[in-house]
């Protein structure tokens, strides 16, 4: 471990779901096919003629596939500064200063919209005992939002006593999250190490500056079964509406019969704005709920390759679970300590959230009361109804189920095409 303002690169502790290299460049090699084929087929539509009239590729899917591709051969790293000091007033305690820097190369959304990013920082404890263990939250902080950036810099600062006798037990966990007000806060990837794994952190004078990889997995929280066509002549596209299975209600709910689930469908334009938004009946009380409804949205031929679908497996919200949010706005890192822990440490103030970052806070922490409605916060959108999953469909999205079942929908009009597809 250098000191000052080398760079120290280490990779994370969990290993990071995207395909290797070999992989990536074996699917680049045959993806250009389907690209030319959805292309002929969207052209095709556009002048009344059969999907094999022309062979015009559209280039805005092929840029936003390709830079998919791209992704699987990066990794998102996170630069953060990390400095320990003698406290003047108290000679038992250090002072901890960490400086989030900035992060760099990270993923699109499903839908090729750059993300609005923060960076949540936690200092935490795993303690056992025969027969269970338990993590104590010390102190965790959060950037500000840095809006559509995949390379966003922060440049922020946070502060909490450390016991000198106990500082070297103590794990930092930094997680970067994406606010998508459409849908939910997600979680980008994440990356942990113990601070006595920092060389000459007790002993430099200047902070040191690290890099790290970020672990990233994608989380499921079910199955969503639903068919779609489209009409050229009426230019309608339909959404059959069938049924879900498997879905994690404990995520936002903690009691099945308080369960209200729904489907909710957004049309979003080529720069990810909402055109046109319709949702299902509810459901409550089952977590395989059974719709068999139909949503349809206008779309000329000339708008397929430049919309995308979000379709959103929603919790409709009571007026009691709707207060019982608005309590608890403020997220964990606002409380004193000693409702969060028994560590007798405390963590430096840090400003009010604005409305729209309260969803940041990480999941239920030990002797808070409101720590699932803190957690649900993460799973909220601009409706104020919760977001259990969501699904994006179209031609140019990352997911290759999604887009193949999109494709299937163009390439044969008329037809009705059912598939299941996971929530995420």
């Amino acid at each position: 471990m250098s000191l000052g303002s080398s760079s120290i690169l280490t990779r994370p502790t969990t290993t990071s779901t995207r395909s290797a290299p070999v992989h990536a460049k074996t699917r680049r090699a045959s993806s250009p096919t389907s690209i030319m084929s959805l292309g002929s087929t969207l052209s095709a539509l556009s002048f009344g003629k059969s999907p094999t009239a022309t062979n015009s590729t559209p280039q805005s899917p092929t840029r936003m596939i390709r830079s998919f591709s791209r992704e699987k051969n990066v990794l998102s790293s996170v630069t953060f500064s990390i400095h320990l000091e003698h406290d003047p007033q108290d000679e038992t305690n250090g002072i901890l200063t960490i400086t989030i820097e900035s992060a760099k190369d990270l993923p699109l959304r499903d839908y090729g919209a750059p993300c609005d990013v923060m960076v949540h920082v936690s200092l935490h404890r795993d303690r056992r005992s025969l027969r269970k263990r338990s993590r104590h939250v010390f102190a965790d902080f959060k950037t500000d939002v840095v809006k559509q950036d995949q390379n966003p810099s922060f440049g922020q600062s946070f502060k909490t006593n450390v016991p000198w006798s106990d500082y070297k037990n103590l794990r930092m966990k930094l997680s970067a999250f994406d606010h998508d007000r459409h849908s939910k806060v997600t979680e980008i990837g994440t990356t942990s190490l113990y601070l006595k794994e920092i060389k000459h952190l007790n002993t430099s004078a200047e902070g040191l500056i690290m890099t790290n990889f970020l672990a990233q997995k994608k989380q499921e929280y079910g199955e969503l079964m639903f068919g779609m066509s489209y009409l050229p002549t009426a230019q309608r596209l339909s959404f059959s509406i069938m049924k879900a299975t498997n879905l994690k209600y404990e995520e936002i709910v903690s009691n099945l019969d308080d369960f209200v689930p729904y489907v909710r469908i957004l049309q979003l334009s080529a720069s990810g704005k909402v055109v046109k938004k319709k949702k299902t009946s509810i459901r409550p009380g089952t977590k395989e709920p059974a719709f068999n409804e139909t949503l349809n949205f206008d779309l000329n031929p000339n708008q397929l390759e430049s919309t995308a679908f979000m379709v959103l497996l929603s919790h409709k919200q009571t007026s009691f679970e709707l207060q019982d949010m608005d309590s608890s706005s403020f997220p964990e890192t606002q409380l004193p300590l000693s409702e969060r822990s028994d560590s007798g440490m405390s963590p430096s103030p840090i400003p009010s959230p604005r409305p729209d970052e309260s969803a940041y806070t990480q999941g239920p922490t030990n002797g808070h009361s409101h720590g699932h409605a803190h957690y649900r916060l993460r799973h909220r959108h601009q409706g104020k109804d919760l977001c259990l999953g969501r699904i994006v469909m179209g031609s140019f999205v990352r997911g290759e189920r999604e887009r193949g079942h999109w494709a299937s929908v163009i390439a044969t009009p008329r037809k009705v095409f059912t598939m299941w597809q996971t929530l995420y």
